[in-house]
């Protein structure tokens, strides 16, 4: 946990209710995540950090060989099926659950083999309400240039509250 954080801190719910009847499909979803690489950098509720959406992201297999990762399809895809109707609606408004995120943890990158150019993890994390359930989305960035500009690597983990 990061220092500073008041655990008591009031923050605002972003309703999504609104989108509840809305089926958003994965290819429309990607096209849209696409279109926010490399065009839009967003600063979270706290001020803490400006997260942007990259195209790929190197790692390296167990195999020992380098491999770009596509951001975008990974945001999109990567999740599982319990929660696709309430995490495609979150994906949609990705970028307004960025503006209300807040900076909660950083984690050393323990992992240096995986991807040897992050030192820090950061999650971000932000409630919402989709009809009368309330879940917590988490959202996972990564710092490649030791400023305050983080990429978006994994986003939209569900907790149910």
């Amino acid at each position: 946990m990061i220092a500073n954080i008041n655990p008591y801190q009031k923050v605002d719910v972003v309703n999504l209710t609104s989108e509840v009847n809305n089926i958003y499909d994965k290819s429309s979803l990607l096209q849209y995540i696409n279109s926010l690489v490399g065009k839009t950098q967003i600063t979270t509720s706290d001020k803490k950090a400006i997260l942007n959406f990259i195209k790929n992201s190197y790692r390296i297999d167990k195999k020992g060989k380098g491999k770009n990762i596509n951001v975008p399809r990974h945001i999109v895809y990567s999740s599982k099926a319990d929660k696709s109707n309430e995490r495609s609606i979150a994906v949609k408004n990705i970028v307004d659950l960025i503006k209300q995120s807040v900076m909660i943890e950083i984690e050393q990158n323990t992992k240096k083999t995986k991807k040897p150019y992050v030192d820090e993890y950061y999650r971000f994390y932000v409630p919402i309400r989709i009809g009368n359930n309330l879940y917590t989305i988490r959202l996972i960035a990564e710092n490649q240039n030791k400023n305050n500009i983080f990429n978006i690597v994994n986003q939209v983990y569900m907790m149910s509250l």
